[in-house]
């Protein structure tokens, strides 16, 4: 059964402040940006949003849309030897994401919860199929909320934006081996119905701003992802 235990996460680190891109660095000359490639300079911290302004102004292009956050609940679990106790396991996890979250660049980390443990089964096989003793694996899974907030992106491809965003910074978890499930709208921390969410079924939202229709296409109404179905 799944756990409603709940565990607080550290803050990320603060990212760098933004910066122009020196004239010493090679890049593309201005004519030969796209609005998405401004939007990737500040996002990465290499150009600021005021120099980003004059550059679109140099384009000829609409100005960027300003920064923005879009909190997510992503299923998360690592592999553990079958005989690890539960409150070990869920220990391994929680050791695992601390290790790695403070790596993120435009993700901050709020809490994970809803720990499960999977039945025991042997490396390279289907989870649930039994194992002989001595190779078993579980699986101890949870839920991570996160917030990622990107700094600038073209209008009506918000979804795209911070898909990118989220899946550099979620590498670092798959890089340490944890598995990652698809990413679903979450309700944010000031979300004051937060505690009463069951986090198997977190409440969904649009990624646009539904008092803003001009602010909306249909793509970034749909919900994104990466990695294992579960």
């Amino acid at each position: 059964m799944p756990s409603r235990a709940r565990t607080a996460l550290p803050r990320r680190r603060p990212a760098a402040e933004p910066h122009t891109v020196p004239d010493h660095i090679e890049q593309p000359a201005a004519a030969q940006l796209t609005p998405h490639d401004v939007a990737d300079l500040i996002n990465h911290a290499r150009l600021t949003v005021a120099d980003s302004d004059a550059l679109m102004d140099e384009l000829d292009q609409p100005r960027l849309k300003p920064a923005r956050p879009a909190t997510f609940a992503v299923p998360v679990a690592v592999p553990v030897p079958a005989d690890t106790r539960p409150a070990a396991a869920m220990a391994c996890l929680n050791d695992t994401m601390q290790r790695t979250v403070a790596a993120m660049a435009w993700t901050t980390p709020h809490d994970i919860d809803g720990y499960a443990i999977d039945a025991p089964h042997r490396p390279g096989s289907p989870a649930r199929r039994p194992a002989s003793a001595g190779s078993d694996l579980v699986l101890v899974r949870a839920n991570l909320r996160l917030t990622v907030t990107v700094a600038a992106y073209v209008l009506h491809h918000f979804a795209d934006t911070v898909q990118k965003l989220l899946d550099e910074d979620l590498q670092h978890l798959r890089d340490a081996g944890v598995e990652t499930g698809p990413a679903r709208r979450a309700a944010s921390p000031s979300d004051e119905a937060l505690d009463d969410l069951d986090p198997a079924n977190y409440v969904r939202y649009p990624l646009y701003d539904e008092a803003d229709p001009f602010d909306a296409d249909a793509a970034e109404a749909l919900f994104i992802g990466h990695g294992l179905r579960w």
